[in-house]
């Protein structure tokens, strides 16, 4: 069987591809952060391959550490038949199937193609980006081509023509695949173990690895100004193996490959296309008045404009404890500027990240304003959740979260009409659930609540 050409399970080796069109479409920076907690997205729930979250994570971050919720998260942004359509672009055929039958998984491993597929893809991103710097800001105007065997390059060599150049992008810009080459030079990547690993060496080389799922099969791909290289590990009949990860079994034989090989070159930075701006430091938009400020590069063609909205003035009483307005408090008004997100994020970032709370409202004035104080984090609503076996008649006990603004809150837990127990600080339930329908009511001590109904499947 010929492995080169066979179609695998693709892993995360389209991550890169993915960031580098979401940076060329104006998607994100590489300081855009994106979603990092557990979340569905048409009934698809992801999770990392370490089971860790941190809330929000920068972009390039994400791709550093392939983390699977974000780019779940970017794929459902982009659109699946989009993504699926740009992939064929880059030649590769066999991602072939509906966007339907794909979904979410496409970027996780759920599509297929082949060693010879891939790493034509990210040798067809690299001539992009050197034919650019070695032609002064000129494109070659058919990028993408079929790769060739060995014995047929010296033919293919002999009858060159003269490459034709264009002002135009093609499907990619080079100073966006040069931004996603640049966060793939970092090469920690997950050991088996869900520890990060340093490969360190002397090479310039933007690299990346994948696994799919039921390990049976291990990628890395790697490019610089003058090489392609990729590995495949896995057994021809498909049949998976424990030790059969990106980063265990196909990146040693990649670093093997590319240390015998001379005279590598780094790619040239192609800095009249990039521009400095200001952004957010916590929300990695572009800054607003009251934001700590960051400054990046992006595309000068970027159309990436989303101002950040987790910074904001707002008044509080004269101690400062209180947020309120000037309808329902009469005394002395203080200004100052609040860090707010979305309080599903909060309940993740706030274990991994310097967070303060938003001050709660003032008690005149929280009769004016319905703000969500209680918020149930998992599950989600209308979810439903698989209850795994853990041994012979035995199942998993579900974790059920809530998340409250102040850190010192009491929760009350009631789950189908029962009381279940309080929780302070951290809010989090372990029971054993029944298969069926159920309802989770929780409520704070001023009577604000939030409930869901999800489904327990066997």
């Amino acid at each position: 069987t010929d492995m080169v050409q066979a179609q695998r399970s693709t892993g995360s080796i389209l991550k890169p591809i993915l960031y580098a069109s979401s940076l060329d479409n104006g998607l994100i920076s590489k300081s855009s952060f994106l979603p990092d907690y557990p979340f569905s997205i048409g009934g698809f729930i992801t999770q990392n391959y370490n089971k860790e979250h941190t809330g929000l994570i920068p972009a390039n971050k994400a791709l550093q550490k392939s983390l699977n919720i974000p780019f779940a998260y970017l794929l459902h942004q982009y659109g699946i038949e989009k993504f699926r359509l740009f992939c064929q672009q880059m030649g590769l055929e066999g991602i072939n199937k509906s966007s339907e039958y794909y979904g979410i998984p496409l970027i996780l491993g759920g599509g297929e193609s082949s060693l010879w597929e891939l790493t034509h893809a990210y040798a067809s991103m690299a001539k992009i980006l050197k034919t650019y710097t070695d032609h002064d800001g000129y494109y070659e105007k058919a990028p993408i081509y079929k790769s060739v065997l060995q014995k047929e390059y010296v033919q293919k060599k002999n009858d060159q023509k003269e490459l034709r150049l264009t002002k135009d992008a093609p499907i990619l810009r080079a100073e966006n695949i040069w931004q996603t080459f640049e966060q793939l030079k970092e090469l920690k990547r997950p050991t088996e173990e869900g520890e990060w690993k340093q490969f360190s060496h002397h090479v310039p080389i933007a690299w990346k690895t994948g696994t799919s799922n039921g390990f049976k099969d291990a990628w890395a791909i790697g490019v610089n100004e003058k090489y392609a290289v990729g590995v495949w590990v896995g057994n021809s009949d498909g049949e998976g193996r424990p030790g059969i990860i990106g980063s265990i079994a196909a990146a040693p034989i990649f670093f093997k490959v590319i240390n015998t090989l001379e005279g590598h070159r780094k790619f040239e930075e192609p800095i009249d296309d990039l521009v400095k701006i200001p952004f957010c430091k916590l929300s990695g938009n572009l800054a607003n008045e009251f934001c700590p400020i960051d400054s990046n590069y992006i595309s000068r063609s970027s159309s990436f404009i989303k101002q950040c909205t987790h910074h904001q003035q707002i008044f509080t009483d004269n101690t400062g404890s209180y947020k309120v307005n000037k309808n329902c408090y009469e005394g002395n008004i203080i200004t100052k500027v609040e860090t707010s997100i979305p309080i599903e994020v909060a309940y993740y970032y706030k274990q991994t990240q310097l967070y303060t709370p938003p001050l709660p409202l003032h008690p005149s004035c929280i009769k004016q304003e319905n703000e969500k104080t209680t918020k149930i984090i998992y599950p989600e609503k209308n979810m439903q959740i698989y209850q795994p076996k853990i041994g012979e008649g035995e199942r998993n006990k579900i974790v059920l979260r809530a998340h409250h603004i102040s850190r010192d809150a009491t929760l009350l837990w009631h789950l189908d009409d029962k009381f279940l127990g309080s929780t302070q600080k951290i809010h989090e339930m372990s029971i054993l659930l029944k298969e069926g329908n159920h309802r989770l009511l929780i409520i704070d001590e001023s009577g604000n609540e939030d409930a869901c109904s999800f489904e327990i499947l066997q």
